[in-house]
This record gives C-alpha cells, structure tokens and sequence, in this order.
C-alpha cells in the first residue's frame, strides 16, 4: 500500500521454525469502499457488484495498482458493464480512477488507456519522461507540470510506438521545462492547456488547441513548433507564438482558425518559415514578425489569400533565382492575387506567373 517500512538494525540467527511474533504477512489488495481484500478474486468480485447497478459509471480505488490489478479490475467491469461509463467524454465498457499521493505513484498506475490527472502542481526530476508502448491521457486539470533537470533531455517524450493526448480540463494548465516541452516521435495530440517551451515533432501531430510558446532555456524567443523532415503535422486550433512561430522540413496542413504569431527578434523572425511542403487553408489569423508572415524556402500551397491588408513574404536573396522566386502555388478553388502580398526583399515585387503561381521578381529599372 502506501505505507513505509524502516529497517533500522538487521540481527541474523538461526531459524528455530517459529512463529514471527504478530502473524504473518499478508498481501493486502486496493480497496474501494475501506475494506481490504485479500485476494484479487475478492476484488473482482467487490468490483462486479458495484458496476452491477446501472447508475454506477465509475470506480475509486485506493491503494498500489499493478499492471495485474489493472488488468483484473477492467476485465471484472467488462462482464457487467458494457456501455453507460463516461472518461473524459468517451462511452466506455468501465472506468476506474486511482487516487495517488505522488507524481512517481501516478507514472506507476498511468498504463495503456487510462487518463493521468493533476491534483495540484507537480515536479518530475529524472530528466526525460518517456512514455513507450501505450496510448494515455493528460490531463492539467489546470496546474503545472514542471520537469526539473536543467538539461536537454528534461522534456516529455513520445515514443514512436506511443500515443500521448494533451490536455486541460481546468484554467490555466500547463508544462514547463528547461529547454524543450515535448519530443514527439510517435503520435501526440494537443487539445489544450500551455507547453512554454518550444515542442518538436517527429511523427504525427494533431493541434486543436492549446498554447506552444517558442522560448528556449534563457527565456528567449525561439521557434514554437519544428516539425521535422519525416514528419506530419495538422493544425486546426490553438496558439503559436514565437521567434519562428512554425519551422516546417516535414509536411504539415494548417486548417480551421489557429493563431500564428510570429515574434521580432534581434535576428528577425518570421510567423511561418516552410522548407518542406506545407498546406494553408481555412481561417488562421497569421501575425507577422520581421521576417513576415511566410518566409519560402520552398513554396507554399495556398487555399486562401488575406481578405484584408496583405501578408508579406521574405526569400534569401540568393535562394530566388535557382527557385525562380516562386513562393506561393494556388490551390485548386483559389485565383491568387499578387496585390496580397507584399516582398520584403529589397529589389523584388511579387508577381503572379502564367502558371497562377506568385514568384518574387526582380524589379523593372530603366536607364
């Protein structure tokens, strides 16, 4: 259970065959209404009762959860129950909820399905927080969760054979660490809830909500979100803020109405920087930084175009000619304009091409 054993002096003897004063130990199982049980097939059993009644959707149980008793408990809910519990507004066969008193009980009992819940702030020291082989949930319940090490590897990381939601049932919830929030190698879901650390992606990502902040271990403004060369990544909600709000190398499809905003810097940042292929569509709200609102280093697909002001478009000089300028190609219901968009390289303007492409070209001079 929870209790601590202290050994403060060790005496061996010879063993006389005698009765240990006080009885013998006896393994004492999770209890969920204050009794203990000492066997696991009196749990099940305990278990089975209560889910017989229809109205109970759910279960508290208090006390060590093994992989063992996990597996048990559900597979006793499973032969009464099989519709009418809800977790986290899914319709479930059962639930059951482990109450712990500290974050490393927590990771324990966070196995394959189940739903990680804060119950105030909490502090993880050992450096990364792997999380392999499972799909789970969560839940900030709006505290922080604060990885401590003050080194690279102390963020949160998504194996790539793992599945692992974000998200913040309450105000505020949040994940701070030193240089970076979350490595996802496999497939991560933000819902909502803050990373104040930029996050990288590896594998597949879905952002509905929620909040990236591109800071780096000195508090300065870095890139929110990179998503890498073998990587996908779909954006429909929430906020990046950041030097480079989003650096794309993989592919990624931006839909919906997220907030992009881009951060001036000393080195000039921009809201969006693509070097892989990147899909704009929907209702996003893109706010531009030095760079501006989309810096090419290959083109951009555009299903929209600004319906107010225009977006401004940064290329490295040297990178236009061998690209021909080109950083924008239209989707396939869209007729870009060039008027939306202004060129932040001296000596170029934005021009629409015969193929319905933009291209930065040089400007006309005459002599």
């Amino acid at each position: 259970g929870k209790d601590v054993v202290s050994i403060d002096d060790v005496t061996v003897a010879d063993w006389n065959e005698e009765d240990i004063d006080g009885g013998v130990a006896e393994e004492v199982f999770p209890s969920i209404d204050g009794t203990d049980y000492a066997s696991l097939s009196a749990l099940q059993n305990a278990v089975k009762e209560k889910f017989s009644d229809e109205d109970v959707t759910s279960v508290t149980l208090d006390g060590n959860v093994t992989d063992e008793v996990h597996a048990a408990v559900m597979s006793a809910i499973s032969e009464v129950k099989t519709e009418g519990a809800v977790v986290n507004g899914n319709l479930v066969a059962g639930s059951v909820t482990y109450t712990v008193n500290t974050f490393s009980d927590a990771l324990t009992a966070w196995t394959e399905g189940t739903t990680l819940t804060l119950l105030g702030d909490a502090t993880y020291d050992d450096g990364e927080l792997l999380i392999e082989d499972k799909a789970v949930i969560l839940d900030l319940n709006g505290y922080t969760l604060t990885l401590t090490e003050t080194s690279a590897t102390a963020r949160i990381n998504v194996a790539a054979n793992a599945e692992l939601t974000i998200r913040d049932s309450g105000e505020n919830g949040q994940i701070d660490s030193y240089n970076q929030s979350v490595q996802g190698n496999g497939i991560l879901y933000l819902e909502s809830g803050t990373l104040n650390k930029q996050m990288q992606v590896a594998g597949t990502f879905y952002m509905t909500g929620g909040k990236v902040l591109g800071r780096n271990s000195q508090g300065q403004n870095t890139m929110a979100i990179r998503v890498v060369s073998s990587a996908i990544a779909y954006i429909s909600g929430g906020t990046l803020q950041g030097y480079n709000a989003l650096v794309n190398d993989g592919m990624t499809n931006i839909s919906g109405n997220p907030t992009i905003i881009g951060e001036d810097s000393e080195r000039s940042g921009s809201a969006i920087r693509n070097r892989g292929s990147l899909t704009i569509s929907g209702e996003p709200v893109i706010t531009a930084a030095g760079y501006g609102h989309l810096y090419a280093e290959t083109p951009f697909t555009l299903n929209i175009q600004p319906t107010e002001g225009t977006w401004k478009v940064f290329m490295w000089s040297s990178d236009i000619e061998p690209n021909n300028g080109v950083f924008a190609i239209p989707g396939a219901d869209i007729n870009l304009d060039a008027s939306k968009f202004e060129s932040l390289v001296e000596g170029y303007e934005v021009k629409k091409l015969d193929d319905g492409s933009l291209a930065l070209v040089a400007t006309a001079t005459t002599e």
